[in-house]
């Protein structure tokens, strides 16, 4: 068990992080874009991509790892965007 939480750590410390132009892509959103055109955008694609409402729509297992991939990498531009544009 300990391995594998290593495992774990050790995945999150090589992942690559986003930049903001792609995470400007990843929220289809211009580079200029302000914050409410981000909120208003992460609040569309969540309700696309949400896990909860893609079991609700009765996707398939595959269409859900897909959706809830798309989704984290969604959190994580909203994230990076957000905190740059608060600054």
């Amino acid at each position: 068990l300990d391995a594998f939480i290593a495992s774990l750590s050790n995945l999150k410390s090589t992942k690559k992080e986003l930049s903001l132009d792609e995470a400007f892509a990843i929220l289809e959103l211009p580079n200029n874009a302000d914050l409410n055109a981000v909120k208003k955008q992460y609040r569309n694609l969540a309700k696309k991509y949400h896990p909860d409402i893609l079991n609700a729509n009765n996707v398939n297992e595959e269409e859900l790892k897909i959706g809830v991939e798309k989704f984290q990498k969604i959190n994580e531009a909203y994230e990076k965007v957000k905190k740059h544009l608060e600054r």
